[in-house]
């Protein structure tokens, strides 16, 4: 025989007076067939409560112990309103019931509490209860960041791969078996929760952040009557991250976030506050949940609860994942970026889904924008084509040796994309000439374009990486002058060394804020400042040029400008976080036989061969 609603109607009916001390006449009806099943009993002269039928295999003993263990620490801890758990007749709040359909369950007993859903406010009085809940919500969390730890309570985690599904054994199963999730829905769903993952681990399982939680605050598990807010149903509390009960209590809400939020914080903060952390990580947990909810209405195609969702939700769940995508994706700034070099570094970072302001001294950084853009979408890169109908790619004019300019133009950046995590000073100049026959401007042209002008992008950015604790700065040396030397390079070779204690510096000054700075120094790289020189050189035959070069340096061909840029993107990555200070060189070998460098030594020339071409 199958058990039925009305079967277990009749069961519980029947063990009612087996299991609990009951003397007086009274009716049972059904409140919610779910998968825990509600009945209501209401008596003839005492109050009327709940009778919970626990579903089979979601929980064992252990497990149901905890939730009732915890229910009972919050009565005597706080004096947050929820359901009282009566004991039976045998001592216990647990029981165990033989259905109809000869199964056998365990049941609870609790009040059962009057009022309304908070679900069901609108308006101001929805913000003033939502007002209320974030305090609520708080000191469930101070309870459980003081409890006794000693006293153990059996609950299952939410934990990264049980919020996801990543291997198949979510608690609720895989957002991905939702159906009706499309190729490029998917691609929004899974860069999402990639990057999820990673803010995560980030942010860390401290006392203060991870402990016992509700799991399930939304809004029709807070009852208000008579102007007090009552927390029900605890069947899914366990171990989590505390703001993840934030995210449960706005998941229905796709309109007026930003209010909704502020409502719940203000509440929260009258008793415990929030770190800018915890604030800035919100609208992630709201997101965490609406993807946990695809797992669980994924595997409950057929229930009431399923049937009732809003068409659109899926819809604004992927809105909101793309626009928390777009928040949250990193910015390089990199300078220099027209071709060369810069550009090959633009090219690594967009690969990495990586959105790019390109920085350049003339019009031909428009030129790079829109290359960069066509190149990303041929490449398929994970931010052109995955989640942002914006390709994420920009061009700002701007000449890096004025402070002022400078300044203007990081805020433009700030304005366009909210953030700044990377940082490349590429931008420099090289001039070929003989010590004696250096004119001051050629140095002041060297001085003002390769240090000041890392000195004034460094100076304008680090503001924005300090508050955000984290950041990467990238400057770009060379082998000339801090590793070798031919004749001619004085001015250059100068600067470039010069780099590299600026590196050094900035590393040990803005470590303890999460920024970490390290310098390149590439050898012969061909870019189009080395072909024009291989042009000049020898007008006739410049490939013969590139051959002597190349013949000379031990890996026996020069460097590419994307070569370059896969040890920036590197650099820049979050797997070098251990790195900084350092001079990375990046030469083919060049170093090891100390190959001369080809230049002209005794004539000024525009631009000449040398190591660290732009």
């Amino acid at each position: 025989m199958k058990d039925t609603p009305q079967s277990l109607l009749e069961d519980v009916k029947n063990n009612l007076p087996l299991l609990y001390d009951v003397d007086e006449d009274y009716q049972v009806s059904l409140l919610k067939y779910s998968e825990n099943i509600i009945y209501k009993v209401e008596f003839s002269k005492s109050s009327p409560v709940v009778f919970r039928i626990h579903r089979p295999g979601y929980h064992d003993i252990e497990e149901l112990e905890g939730e009732i263990r915890w229910m009972d620490e919050i009565h005597k801890d706080t004096q947050v309103r929820l359901p009282v758990v009566y004991r039976g007749r045998d001592g216990g709040f647990l029981q165990k019931m033989r259905t109809s359909g000869g199964k056998t369950v365990y049941c609870s007993v609790i009040s059962f509490l009057y009022g309304s859903p908070l679900g069901e406010l609108k308006g101001e009085a929805l913000l003033d209860s939502l007002e209320k809940l974030g305090e609520i919500t708080a000191r469930l969390h101070i309870q459980s960041i003081n409890r006794d730890k000693s006293v153990k309570i059996k609950r299952f985690c939410w934990d990264i791969n049980n919020l996801f599904g990543d291997n198949g054994d979510g608690i609720w199963g895989s957002w991905r078996d939702y159906e009706g999730i499309t190729g490029h829905d998917y691609r929004i769903l899974e860069k999402c929760t990639e990057n999820i993952k990673k803010e995560l681990n980030h942010y860390g399982r401290s006392n203060d952040r991870y402990g016992l939680i509700h799991a399930d605050l939304h809004f029709y598990n807070v009852i208000s009557y008579e102007g007090n807010d009552q927390i029900i149903d605890f069947d899914d509390c366990g171990y989590g991250f505390y703001m993840y009960d934030m995210g449960c209590a706005l998941v229905t809400y796709s309109k007026n976030l930003c209010e909704l939020e502020e409502a719940w914080i203000r509440g929260y903060e009258k008793v415990r506050r929030l770190s800018d952390e915890d604030k800035r990580l919100i609208p992630m947990f709201v997101l965490i949940r609406r993807i946990t909810r695809l797992a669980w209405l994924s595997g409950h195609a057929d229930s009431d609860t399923a049937k009732t969702v809003e068409p659109e939700y899926l819809k604004v769940t992927i809105d909101l994942a793309r626009e928390w995508l777009e928040a949250n994706t990193k910015v390089a700034v990199i300078t220099g970026a027209a071709s060369g070099i810069g550009y090959g570094i633009a090219k690594k970072l967009s690969e990495e889904g990586i959105r790019i302001a390109l920085i350049g001294r003339s019009d031909d950084i428009y030129d790079a924008q829109n290359r960069l853009i066509e190149y990303a979408k041929a490449a398929g890169t994970a931010y052109s084509s995955g989640y942002s109908d914006s390709i994420g790619i920009k061009a700002y004019k701007c000449n890096i040796t004025s402070k002022y300019i400078v300044i203007d133009t990081v805020e433009n950046i700030i304005k366009d994309y909210g953030r700044i995590d990377i940082l490349v000073n590429n931008a420099g100049v090289a001039r070929i000439n003989a010590f004696e026959e250096t004119r001051e401007e050629q140095l002041d042209m060297h001085i003002n374009t390769n240090i000041k002008g890392t000195w004034n992008m460094t100076q304008a950015v680090i503001p924005y990486m300090k508050k955000n604790r984290h950041g990467r700065i990238v400057n770009m040396s060379s082998v000339t002058g801090p590793y070798e030397c031919d004749r001619g390079y004085s001015a250059y070779a100068a600067t470039k060394a010069a780099l590299i204690g600026f590196t050094k510096a900035i590393a040990s000054e803005y470590a303890e804020y999460g920024i970490t700075c390290n310098a390149v120094c590439p050898g012969f790289i061909l870019t189009p400042n080395v072909l024009r020189s291989a042009k000049t050189t020898n007008p006739d035959n410049p490939q013969s040029v590139i051959d002597k070069i190349a013949d000379a340096v031990p890996v026996k061909k020069l460097g590419t400008p994307e070569q370059i840029g896969s040890l920036v993107a590197f650099l820049a990555s979050d797997n070098a976080e251990y790195i900084t200070g350092t001079a990375n060189v990046i030469d083919g070998g060049n170093m090891i036989p100390e190959t001369s460098v080809m230049g002209v030594h005794s004539t000024e020339q525009s631009v000449g061969i040398k190591a660290g071409g732009f």
